[in-house]
């Protein structure tokens, strides 16, 4: 008997993506899946389009009465699902066919392995594109996190199935059993970060608990990035609040993950990139530095989850 998949989609203002998403979940050749919506109290027609669609019927429809952003809604949905296996979708990705049948064989030939990912392409003017999104993270010696490949053209340079540092949040298959390990009290992703950086803590994390990560390149999933065609103006104020987001959740999943011995091996890399970009901030990104009273505020809750995640 197959393993179900419980498949969560994160939904926010979504309605003009979901056609195209719910066809390509629709023509899965792996056929145990759960389908979860988590609406984020959109504001057009994602709800409506929702109840009434018949590509393909959602088998759990939330709405939350405000938006809980990225790391609390898919919490809410991962505690609502049923499957074996969690598979979290942003709501601009569309899938190829085998793309989940390929992931689950790699759960089922690597019992170590917490999480895998696709080879997520970009997705331009809704037609897929052999230029890469995401091959997986990366983290450098000096403790930046980036996505392999990005930008660049799909000229098979990513086609290895390996293990790897981490998973983009925009598609990833998790192991339920590990998500249950390696949760906080009712937190899988964690809730205090919001949105930003919850992928490479999640990654992290199950590492530091002994799991494997693995890319897997036959899995194929393309992905549109929505925030780069929204109007100038809400683009100023949308990367505002990442890299306020960011900096902020860059520093707690540092306290919450880095080794001693990490930093021993990786300091004088890692020591100088944190001073450089702290000074960036304070000459060059003022508006980031709002959030460094929270970001202080914060760190004595993440240290008791680094003790708590020591203790397991």
């Amino acid at each position: 008997m197959q393993k179900i998949v419980s498949l969560i989609i994160l939904t926010y203002n979504s309605r003009r993506h979901l056609e195209a998403l719910l066809q390509s979940i629709q023509k899965q050749t792996y056929p145990a899946i759960e389908l979860i919506v988590v609406d984020n109290a959109s504001r057009d027609e994602t709800v409506s389009y929702l109840r009434g669609q018949t590509i393909r019927s959602v088998d759990q429809l939330i709405v939350n009465p405000e938006n809980y952003w990225f790391a609390k809604g898919n919490n809410i949905g991962i505690a609502a699902s049923h499957g074996d296996y969690v598979y979290i979708c942003n709501d601009d990705v569309v899938l190829d066919s085998n793309c989940i049948a390929r992931l689950v064989a790699v759960f089922e030939r690597k019992p170590q392995c917490a999480m895998v990912g696709p080879k997520v392409l970009k997705l331009i003017d809704g037609q897929p594109a052999q230029i890469f999104d995401s091959a997986g993270l990366q983290r450098r010696r000096s403790g930046k996190v980036v996505n392999r490949g990005e930008n660049l053209a799909d000229q098979g340079q990513y086609n290895t199935s390996e293990a790897i540092f981490g998973i983009t949040g925009a598609a990833m298959l998790l192991r339920r059993s590990a998500l249950e390990r390696a949760r906080y009290q009712n937190e899988y992703f964690d809730d205090d970060y919001v949105a930003y950086k919850e992928d490479v803590d999640i990654s992290w994390r199950l590492q530091r608990l002994g799991y494997e990560v693995y890319y897997e390149p036959t899995a194929i999933a393309y992905h549109a990035r929505t925030m780069q065609k929204n109007s100038l103006e809400q683009r100023g104020r949308t990367r505002n609040i990442i890299r306020a987001y960011s900096f902020r959740n860059h520093w707690w999943t540092l306290i919450k993950n880095l080794s001693l011995k990490d930093l021993f091996i990786n300091g004088i890399w890692l020591i100088p990139y944190e001073c450089a970009k702290l000074a960036f901030v304070f000459v060059r990104e003022w508006s980031t530095l709002a959030i460094l009273p929270q970001c202080l505020r914060g760190i004595p809750r993440m240290w008791c989850k680094r003790r708590y995640y020591a203790s397991l």
